[in-house]
């Protein structure tokens, strides 16, 4: 049996398109494409799922676009850093 994670990601037509959570949130993920494309709501989806299945994972939020997960997800422990908490000189 497989006990691997699969968050449902979209369609490619009529097939269901998922990526393993194991290896997203073990390795390095990057989404890249043109303004206004969906890149935005594909990592909201993506963190919601992980949220659902309790699966922690790091975001760098510079823009404050995942805010509203953490209504959502009352019951999740969520750490935001400000920019108080990042180093004056590196």
């Amino acid at each position: 049996m497989d006990d691997k994670i699969r968050l449902l990601t979209g369609k490619s037509g009529e097939i269901d398109v998922f990526i393993d959570a194991q290896e997203m949130v073990t390795g390095r993920t990057c989404v890249i494409d043109q303004s206004g494309s969906g890149k935005s709501y594909l990592i909201a989806v993506l963190c919601e799922q992980l949220l659902q299945h309790n699966i922690a994972f790091c975001i760098i939020d510079t823009e404050g676009e995942y805010f509203s997960l953490k209504p959502k997800f009352p019951n999740q422990k969520f750490k935001p850093l400000s920019s108080t908490h990042v180093p004056s000189k590196i």
